[in-house]
């Protein structure tokens, strides 16, 4: 008997469930017998409330990287449940499969979520990219702050000696962060 009452609640929650995500869909249709009801209202708003359309392309997490020229490229991360897989990515000039391992980055600035740590971030970003065009250097929002890391470090000794170059520019309060980075 607990097993059915169970059931019972658990198609009723995936009922109400389905529901509420077509609410606006059964507003939009037309029947001629009762009233009319006309929503204007934005994709986001729309996204927000009957949940996110991805394609699969957009399940992806996004990173953004400052190339050469200061105008954002987006990479995407392999990375799905534990899983590499292989994808082919275009990084100043370099093409070939990019695949995450463990490795180190240089973490030189982390704010909080405020517009002036955003753009703190991107300007030491291009500042960084500006004095070592040869070295990948990510802008992040991690939860609850903004994250500028550069560099994608297999070891220790590496991450340490861009740690250093980047202390002798001036930011004294620079780290090394261990964390998946990627390689081609």
């Amino acid at each position: 008997m607990k097993q059915f009452v169970t059931i019972i609640v658990f198609f009723v929650c995936c009922m109400t469930y389905v529901n509420a995500q077509t609410f606006l869909d059964r507003l939009r249709i037309v029947d001629n017998t009762l009233g009319k009801v006309t929503v204007i209202q934005s994709k986001t708003i729309d996204e927000l409330v009957n949940g996110r359309k991805q394609s699969p392309t957009q399940k992806h997490k996004k990173d953004t990287i400052l190339v050469n020229n200061g105008v954002p490229k987006s990479v995407t991360d392999s990375t799905k449940n534990g899983k590499n897989d292989s994808v082919p990515v275009v990084d100043n000039g370099v093409v070939g499969p990019a695949r995450k391992i463990m490795g180190f980055r240089v973490q030189v600035f982390a704010g909080n979520n405020s517009r002036v740590s955003r753009n703190k971030a991107r300007d030491i970003g291009e500042h960084l990219k500006s004095e070592f065009p040869e070295h990948a250097v990510y802008v992040h929002f991690y939860s609850p702050r903004w994250i500028c890391r550069m560099g994608n470090y297999k070891t220790r000794e590496e991450a340490e000696v861009m740690l250093q170059k980047v202390k002798d520019l001036g930011y004294s309060r620079a780290c090394l962060v261990k964390g998946k980075i990627t390689v081609h």
